[in-house]
């Protein structure tokens, strides 16, 4: 489980775990009235799209967050492409979408303002599994 991880984060992806988000969404997690909703690109956010992007910070897939509120995935994928436009995220740069509309959830909160990520030059080493 170690090594996966590690190739992971080699790659350049970003590992949370999904019961601290948990924790950290249900301690401090803004909900309709909040000031978090007062930032320009969540407050244009319908009442379905902040249920989906709550259930992302908990870090629910798409599969699973269709299940919890009894849509399709299908709609839960244009709920969520429809999060990144109206947060104004369009992926480039090898930059996560699901993690950036997390982070700016979090960030709107009150909690304290997310630093913004390090630009990368250089490509990271890669992890082989020794045979």
């Amino acid at each position: 489980m170690l090594l996966p991880a590690l190739e992971r984060i080699a790659a350049g992806a970003t590992i949370a775990d999904p019961r601290a988000v948990g924790v950290l969404t249900v301690a401090c997690g803004p909900h309709p009235g909040d000031s978090a909703w007062s930032d320009p690109g969540l407050a244009s956010l319908s009442p379905r799209e902040r249920d989906v992007l709550r259930l992302m910070t908990l870090g629910r897939t798409n599969s699973a967050i269709a299940g919890d509120l009894c849509v399709s995935p299908g709609t839960v994928e244009k709920r969520v492409a429809a999060i990144f436009t109206k947060l104004g995220l369009n992926g480039g740069d090898g930059e996560n979408r699901r993690v950036l509309s997390v982070l700016r959830l979090l960030s709107a909160q009150g909690q304290g303002a997310v630093p913004a990520p390090e630009v990368r030059t250089a490509r990271r080493p890669h992890l082989t599994r020794a045979a």
